[in-house]
């Protein structure tokens, strides 16, 4: 029998406090936002999730954790696409996974859906008391909501989030709850230090954030963590004695506790104008309401190669790897609200079923298994994308094997894709001893010269190809692609030195 427990809204319920409260009612039931996400919980923990987008399949999340291998990942794609099987049986049918994996992976999985949703701030929420028939089974995996709700609030919460949200405790001094069991959060050696700060004594929430200085995002998101699960201490300011307050020295050693280099790193003008555009685009996203096209920053007539390009663009940009190597991990929160988006908007605008419901606002309750093949083609062709670049960047630093295992991988997941044929051609023939090379070269040649007429401003496709045909021996045509190729990149130096032998050449044989 359902029973309603709440009807409301994100902006008037977080979904922290949801999580927290069916936590303590060791409760089963249903989180209903809009119509398109549902997450169930039973006897109180996170166990599954129907959410939008394609970024956190069974298979992709195995992968990513390396318990299983990039082809055991490939053909299991394979067979998912057909429809029918969920990705877990597919994966242990075939010897790829065992019991512990299997209870890895779902772990992850369940976590990563819900931290998903985390990052929504509106929307209509329900929360159902139900048996939903989630969570059954021997092998599911249940996540601590601390551990949600700490993640969650990392990864999809920005600053002024979490400052509106704290603005409850205006006016009331905190401290941690000596009792609290602190083990489920999941806090890192850097987060502890804040929670200690918490722990020190009374204190305000401008207190904390002068206290902990450099690290006061820090600090007031681990304060947040602790106020929804109930794990702080709130008191009226008179009623807090002198003997109750942090000792002023550790306010002082916490605010001067790390060098500036070691919360972050210098930015270079790259670095810069990146943060600025995740700046400009997460208050873009958040300003597009439903609108999916407005997303990927597309017109509703967007053809289904222009929402691809566009959802390249966008996932290149804002993936977490990416943006620990610009040294821009305090965008993360803002990174992974837009990410989500762009998952959301990929996922149903390049199904033209899925599009057409989503413009006439019917919306569609995707079976499970359905919406898991869905994802998988989202989620094989964005792993393409990611080889190829891989590739790519393998082939300037001279480590032509691990080259051609990443496009080869590439090839593998998308094998029409002309592009990603180019790079495991030239990444072979750059594997090949040179006095091998010759079988290879008419193939090589004619891959390239389609890629580059596929795509006209490849510049390294032209590049590869001016290679190839100074090697069969065809100079004029090898000065056209060396030429193309500087045009489209003048940066290659390479390509610059090459024409600047043919300028020096051309002007020689004039003056002769």
């Amino acid at each position: 029998m359902s029973q309603v427990l709440l009807r409301s809204t994100l902006q008037e319920r977080s979904l922290a406090r949801v999580l927290f409260v069916l936590f303590r009612k060791r409760a089963t039931a249903t989180i209903r936002i809009d119509d398109s996400w549902r997450l169930y919980v039973r006897d109180g923990a996170p166990v599954d999730g129907d959410v939008p987008g394609a970024g956190d399949t069974l298979g992709r999340v195995l992968f990513e954790l390396g318990i299983i291998s990039s082809e055991a990942y490939n053909s299991s794609l394979a067979e998912l696409a057909k429809g029918g099987r969920l990705h877990g049986e597919i994966l242990r049918a075939s010897k790829a996974l065992d019991d512990a994996g299997l209870a890895r992976g779902l772990g992850q999985q369940v976590l990563r859906k819900f931290i998903r949703a985390m990052a929504l701030e509106k929307g209509a929420l329900e929360v159902v008391i139900e048996e939903h028939g989630r969570g059954t089974r021997h092998d599911t995996a249940r996540v601590d909501p601390r551990l949600v709700i700490h993640q969650g609030v990392r990864r999809g919460y920005s600053p002024k989030r979490v400052e509106r949200d704290l603005a409850v405790l205006t006016g009331k001094m905190v401290r941690l709850n000596p009792a609290v069991e602190l083990g489920e959060y999941g806090f890192s050696g850097e987060d502890r230090a804040m929670v200690a700060l918490l722990g020190s004594g009374f204190q305000s929430v401008d207190e904390l954030t002068a206290a902990a200085g450099r690290q006061a995002t820090s600090a007031l998101m681990i304060a947040y963590c602790l106020m929804v699960t109930e794990a702080l201490e709130v008191r009226e300011q008179r009623d807090v004695s002198e003997a109750e307050r942090p000792p002023a020295t550790l306010l002082t050693d916490a605010t001067a506790a790390r060098p500036e280099a070691a919360v972050r790193r210098a930015l270079g003008p790259e670095a810069e104008a990146i943060r600025e555009r995740i700046r400009i685009k997460a208050a873009a996203v958040d300003r597009s309401g439903d609108d999916l096209f407005a997303v990927l920053e597309l017109s509703e007539g967007a053809s289904a190669a222009e929402i691809k390009r566009a959802y390249f663009a966008l996932a290149k940009t804002f993936h977490p790897d990416r943006l620990l190597a610009q040294g821009l991990d305090d965008l993360q929160a803002d990174a992974a609200r837009v990410l989500a988006r762009g998952n959301e908007a990929f996922a149903t605008l390049s199904d033209p079923k899925r599009r057409a419901e989503w413009i006439a606002r019917r919306g569609a309750g995707d079976q499970r298994a359905k919406q898991e093949a869905e994802d998988a083609e989202a989620q094989r062709i964005l792993t393409a994308e990611f080889c190829s670049e891989k590739a790519e960047i393998l082939l300037k630093r001279r480590d032509f094997a691990g080259a051609v295992a990443e496009a080869q991988q590439a090839v593998t997941l998308a094998p029409k894709e002309g592009r990603y044929q180019a790079v495991l051609v030239w990444a072979t023939w750059c594997a090949t001893l040179e006095g091998d090379r010759p079988p290879l070269l008419a193939r090589t040649r004619r891959t390239l010269e389609n890629a580059v007429k596929d795509e006209p401003k490849f510049a390294n496709g032209f590049f590869w190809l001016a290679q190839v045909a100074r090697a069969a021996g065809d100079d004029a045509a090898a000065q056209r692609a060396y030429l193309k190729a500087h045009e489209l990149d003048p940066r290659n130096l390479d390509a610059e030195r090459e024409v600047r032998l043919y300028n020096m050449r051309k002007q020689k044989g004039r003056g002769a």
